[in-house]
């Protein structure tokens, strides 16, 4: 029988390990952005982050093999069966040894070609970004090879490993930019060389760890070939899904780039970073719920599943507002004050970005149950379909005329058609409750996202720009934000639930100090 009090305190635990891990590494990456942005300059950095997202872009495939790995792993946990769960694993190795090798070849091939003759990069530099693309390319290939054990460590639900490893890679992030400003070298190519290096290092760590502490990461050739057969059949189908969304985030960066050049690509850079730092915050909680729900619905525990796929959409998007909202309020100044020098296009690419991010984060359970049935045909067609038709229209748009900032448009409209069309599909595949979903998730947040902006757009519109005013604007939006979501967003049973867990951490506390 399991135990369901016991699955949400395993949630809490592994959410609390992952939550030490972002703030740490936020902080960190924060100070090193400033300092790698000083370092390499406007230019260079536009050069790093478009060179670097064409990498990603090409590297789709991957991104749907990851996906498959980890819902095999964790699906087969759920089950009981770690005979099945090697099987899976030893599988997924080879799958990523042979993606690897293809795409190097893709890289060594067109990627090349489209580096040197399409993209906008002053000519000057064009050795730089060659030396980016390259190390890059083989970053890229270390870490692919290391996402079955990296999904072994989240399938396992050893959140705290995962944690300490994303510490220390943080760490070492900090001494590679201090290493740059003692060296005399070019800027570009030696921080592409020691992040090299860093990848490395992390997926040796990764590897170690794996094969010491779980029986189910032991390579072996096995005969039957239905485990590999079904990882490359989930794949192929992710693809379509992986691709959609790569294209809408990198697939529009190079369009920037070339209609309007690195200087653009600097400011989307800083605003994806902010905003994935943010949203690690969610990720975290996501990583540490997901495999609940895959492990239910394996179990056919339907109704266990669809509170957890509610649940965390609604506590998702609650944790993306509290530190999103004074962000997007006091953007200017917060940007002014991390960066000194901030460049154009950047705030309102923020902005845009964090309002499609509390967009996309509703549909984030409800992936995690589609990938966990796995008849997934024709929900990647119509949804990773609905997906592609960003950067087509993007490009035409830009064509037209329209300034960069109507890609993100573009992105807001495709990301609440996406929504939809999941509900429908979920609820032909698994009679999911629409709307459930609707009432207990939609109208709720958009409930406590009208209440919370109240008072901190109101001071923020009423104060004189101050870095003491912003405090204070800062200081509202969290205490309102919180305030809201307790109040008006959690149930009674979640608020005792939470409330429980966190009187047991204090106790734990004290009686460890005495």
């Amino acid at each position: 029988m399991i135990n369901k009090s016991e699955n949400t305190k395993r949630i809490a635990k592994n959410t609390i390990f992952l939550y030490g891990r972002t703030i740490f590494t936020m902080l960190i990456t924060l100070y090193t952005s400033r300092i790698v942005l000083k370092a390499l300059g406007i230019e260079d950095y536009g050069i790093y982050n478009v060179v670097g997202g064409f990498v990603t872009m090409f590297a789709l495939i991957s991104g749907s093999l990851t996906t498959a790995t980890q819902r095999f792993i964790t699906f087969e946990l759920g089950k009981g069966d770690n005979s099945r769960s090697k099987e899976i694993f030893s599988a997924a190795l080879i799958a990523h040894l042979v993606i690897g090798i293809g795409m190097l070849l893709l890289f060594e091939s067109l990627g090349v070609w489209f580096l040197n003759t399409k993209l906008n990069i002053p000519e000057d530099r064009i050795v730089a970004a060659n030396w980016v693309f390259q190390t890059s390319v083989i970053s890229f290939l270390i870490t692919l090879v290391s996402i079955p054990y990296s999904a072994s460590i989240i399938a396992h639900e050893k959140m705290h490993v995962f944690a300490y490893i994303g510490m220390f890679e943080a760490v070492m992030k900090l001494f590679i930019v201090y290493f740059l400003l003692l060296s005399n070298s070019d800027p570009l190519i030696t921080y592409s060389l020691l992040i090299v290096g860093l990848s490395l290092l992390i997926a040796s760590i990764y590897r170690i760890y794996c094969t010491r502490n779980f029986l189910t990461c032991k390579f072996k050739l096995y005969r039957d070939k239905s485990a590999f057969k079904n990882i490359f059949r989930f794949a192929g189908w992710s693809f379509l899904g992986a691709s959609s969304a790569i294209l809408m985030r990198q697939g529009v960066n190079i369009l920037l780039n070339i209609f309007f050049g690195v200087a653009v690509n600097a400011a989307r850079g800083i605003a994806v970073q902010v905003e994935t730092s943010i949203t690690n915050f969610v990720t975290n909680f996501m990583m540490a719920l997901n495999p609940q729900i895959t492990k239910s619905y394996a179990r056919n525990d339907r109704d266990y599943t669809f509170t957890l796929v509610n649940q965390g959409a609604r506590f998702s998007f609650y944790l993306y507002l509290i530190f999103s909202l004074p962000i997007f309020i006091e953007a200017p100044l917060i940007l002014e004050v991390w960066l000194g020098t901030v460049p154009e296009y950047t705030v309102v690419f923020l902005r845009m970005s964090l309002i499609n991010t509390m967009i996309s984060l509703m549909s984030n359970t409800m992936v995690t149950l589609m990938l966990a049935n796995g008849n997934i045909k024709k929900y990647q067609i119509l949804v990773g379909g609905t997906g592609l038709l960003v950067l087509p229209i993007s490009y035409f748009l830009l064509k037209l005329g329209f300034p960069p900032t109507i890609t993100y448009s573009v992105n807001f409209v495709v990301y609440i058609i996406q929504l939809g069309v999941r509900l429908f599909l979920l609820k032909d595949m698994v009679e999911f409750n629409i709307r459930s979903f609707l009432h207990d998730v939609v109208l709720n947040i958009l409930f406590v996202l009208g209440i919370s902006l109240l008072l901190p757009v109101v001071l923020h519109y009423c104060l004189t720009k101050s870095y003491l005013n912003t405090a204070i604007v800062i200081f509202s939006s969290l205490l309102s934000t919180t305030l809201t979501i307790c109040i008006a967003g959690l149930r009674y049973n979640e608020r005792e639930k939470i409330l429980g867990i966190v009187k047991d951490k204090i106790s734990s506390i004290y009686v460890f100090k005495h």
